[in-house]
């Protein structure tokens, strides 16, 4: 099992409206295209970062489903967000 630590920085203020898109699409997006999701759990240091895991059986693996969920709708929808 591969696992991924994933950090986020984000624009001052965004952290809980990044938190809600998460939430309501790319966590279903990223199950859906076979991975294990993990979080999102707030910085208690920092109100603008966010950090999160991912799982994948492996790197191969992880690879083939990386680029489904990246040339999904969810992330087409993200990138018009942030």
């Amino acid at each position: 099992m591969i696992l991924e630590i994933r950090r986020y920085t984000l624009h001052s203020g965004q952290r809980e409206a990044f938190i809600r898109f998460f939430e309501e699409v790319s966590r279903t997006a990223l199950r859906e295209a076979g991975r294990l999701v993990f979080g999102p759990m707030r910085d208690l240091e920092d109100p603008d970062k966010v950090h999160w895991i991912r799982a994948f059986e492996s790197l191969e693996r992880g690879d083939a489903i990386k680029q489904a969920f990246y040339d999904g709708p969810s992330e087409r929808r993200r990138s018009n967000l942030w």
